[in-house]
């Protein structure tokens, strides 16, 4: 009973930590500051507020209490490697922040049209793989692009592959390049994927495979 009553705190502390993290810090569906549940079905941090709507909608979302309930270390590893940031990735993978305006959080029944519209009909979907892809690949490049230039040397591509005026692509030693552009591979959450990134001009292009 002392053992399972102390992996539980330990699965508590985790959990907390997480919520600390930059991009758990608000709710995942209203901004609110503080976090207090955690949505089961896609692995998010929402508000009190929010956790009641998701309830509600069809099929309704599994919400626990951060603090009122146990977790698994099953359900602790699902929300490690998901979390807010992953989840907008996903659910909000073709908002277009721009041309769209997010709804008054203050209103809840504005809310809740907004998580309908997000998770039932699943308008600004992007499938998983896809999305921790493009995730991996903007990570890789973040930081290739911080690494110094006396320990990161530039990689020019051939005059075949692109034209005198394209940028150099700053990449970690030992990247490999493959094709008509270069080859990207990440282990973010050990996923096998593979980016090709491809210049043309002075614009990149993100070929997903």
């Amino acid at each position: 009973m002392a053992a399972k009553r102390k992996q539980e705190e330990r699965h508590l502390k985790l959990l907390r930590e997480m919520t600390t993290l930059l991009h758990n810090r608000k709710c995942f569906d209203c901004d609110q500051r503080g976090p207090t549940y955690a949505d089961m079905t896609i692995g998010s941090f929402v508000c009190t507020s929010c956790s009641g709507i998701l309830r509600g909608l069809n099929p309704p979302h599994r919400v626990k209490s951060i603090s009122m309930t146990t977790f698994t270390l099953q359900e602790i590893e699902f929300l490690r490697t998901h979390g807010n940031d992953v989840c907008k990735q996903i659910w909000l993978g073709l908002y277009d922040e721009k041309s769209s305006v997010y709804p008054d959080f203050r209103d809840p029944q504005k809310v809740k049209v907004f998580l309908q519209e997000k998770y039932e009909k699943k308008r600004w979907f992007v499938p998983a793989e896809r999305a921790w892809a493009v995730a991996a690949a903007h990570a890789s490049i973040s930081g290739s692009s911080a690494s110094s230039a006396s320990s990161t040397p530039e990689i020019k591509p051939g005059k075949s592959q692109t034209s005198d005026t394209t940028p150099a692509l700053p990449l970690n030693k030992g990247t490999p390049t493959q094709g008509l552009g270069f080859t990207v591979k990440s282990n973010m959450w050990k996923l096998p994927w593979i980016v090709n990134i491809y210049l043309t001009g002075t614009k990149t292009r993100l070929n997903i495979i």
